[in-house]
């Protein structure tokens, strides 16, 4: 690559571990340290460092690798019991949009553009799950559906083939009025609080489809608290309000068996400390 790019020159493990000891970072156990890089790019880990250092150059005093390694593990754990969650979350929407949407305005309601909100966004959402199913030609049933419906397909299979951002941009583009019905029925709660959970999920999980990190994060999209906004004031932006949707989609052996987990395996004072929970909080 041409010297006049500007980019950073690439740099050995051994360069990495001198250039985090140059920044205050003890290296407490080398051996160990090494081996992390060498199965984790710096990159990756340059969000956990700048998050522990006093200003951009120089860790707080005191803070070792094997502090860093912890962190990320405890981030690696995270991400995945949240993907878990909303696994089930995600599969209970898909089902209750189906059976309403389908029972109500049959089974070639996805190309009914009338009964949505926005017949622009029913385009934008028709082209997603197009590319979706082009990935999957040898799927027998998008091949019984090409070859016997012409490429038409029943509301019910197309949920399934839907992401979670796409389910969640379709049910906001349904009618108030299903939108309604779908949310007390499925959930208990109003159609609002539901769509903007979906979004804040949505986005929540991209972030750990992607590996992103979770430690000391503020995320861009604000948690509605509904009823309890005054309890949990200043904590809209936290990974504490994604626990707060989770628990209200989900099956409540499936909350708690989670959340008892993340609390024995994390523990409350790192909740607090790293994630932002209240310090009395009761999700």
């Amino acid at each position: 690559m041409p010297s006049e790019t500007g980019l950073k020159p690439a740099i050995t493990i051994e360069q990495q571990i001198e250039l985090l000891e140059s920044r205050g970072l003890v290296i407490d156990q080398k051996d160990k340290a090494n081996l992390f890089l060498k199965d984790n790019n710096y990159y990756r880990l340059n969000v956990y460092f700048h998050k522990l250092m006093d200003n951009q150059n120089h860790f707080i005093p005191e803070t070792n690798f094997s502090k860093v390694i912890k962190i990320y593990e405890t981030d690696c754990y995270l991400r995945k019991q949240i993907f878990s969650m909303l696994e089930p979350i995600e599969i209970k929407l898909k089902t209750k949009i189906a059976y309403h949407i389908g029972c109500k305005y049959g089974s070639s309601a996805f190309y009914q553009k009338g009964i949505y909100k926005s017949a622009r966004r029913c385009d934008q959402i028709l082209q997603s799950f197009l590319k979706e199913i082009s990935w999957e030609v040898k799927n027998p049933v998008i091949s019984h559906h090409y070859e016997r419906y012409s490429g038409y397909f029943p509301i019910w299979v197309i949920v399934e083939f839907l992401s979670f951002h796409n389910i969640s941009k379709y049910y906001e583009n349904l009618q108030t009025k299903d939108q309604k019905i779908i949310a007390l029925e499925g959930f208990g709660i109003n159609e609002r609080l539901l769509i903007s959970w979906f979004h804040s999920l949505s986005v929540m999980r991209n972030i750990c489809a992607h590996f992103g990190y979770l430690y000391k994060r503020e995320y861009a999209v604000p948690i509605k608290f509904g009823r309890d906004y005054a309890i949990y004031e200043n904590k809209e932006n936290t990974l504490f309000g994604i626990f707060y949707c989770i628990k209200h989609l989900s099956n409540i052996n499936q909350w708690t068996y989670f959340f008892d987990d993340v609390c024995d395996i994390v523990g409350k004072e790192t909740l607090i400390r790293d994630y932002f929970f209240p310090e009395d909080f009761l999700v």
